[in-house]
């Protein structure tokens, strides 16, 4: 595309600024470290579990009892104490807090443009 652009006269700074836009876009590796495994794939079992503001569609949090569901249902987590699904909980907790975070920042760009 790049290519195309540059031949339809695309200055040399706009393929550069376009070039860097292509890889943001890029799904970028993720690493989980190994204590964090279970917690992650808790989240993302819940990723359609979104509980969504109804004036303007954003996102205010995970259902908790979705959450709690998922707990239930995977067999790591059921076997784990009390406090391990509390720290784990409080992992996934966490993790919704980053989500909503970009998520806020994802639609103020959107506004911006």
């Amino acid at each position: 595309m790049l290519a195309r652009m540059a031949l339809l006269g695309a200055s040399q700074q706009d393929l550069v600024v376009m070039e860097a836009k292509f890889n943001a876009d890029k799904p970028q590796d993720l690493v989980v470290w190994p204590e964090n495994v279970l917690a992650m794939r808790i989240f993302m079992v819940c990723a359609t579990q979104w509980r969504r503001n109804q004036m303007d569609g954003s996102h205010e949090s995970l259902r908790w009892d979705a959450i709690s569901i998922a707990l239930n249902r995977n067999c790591e987590a059921r076997k784990l104490k009390d406090t391990a699904i509390d720290d784990l909980f409080s992992q996934i907790v966490l993790m919704e807090r980053v989500a909503l975070e970009e998520f806020a920042n994802i639609r103020q760009e959107q506004k911006s443009e």
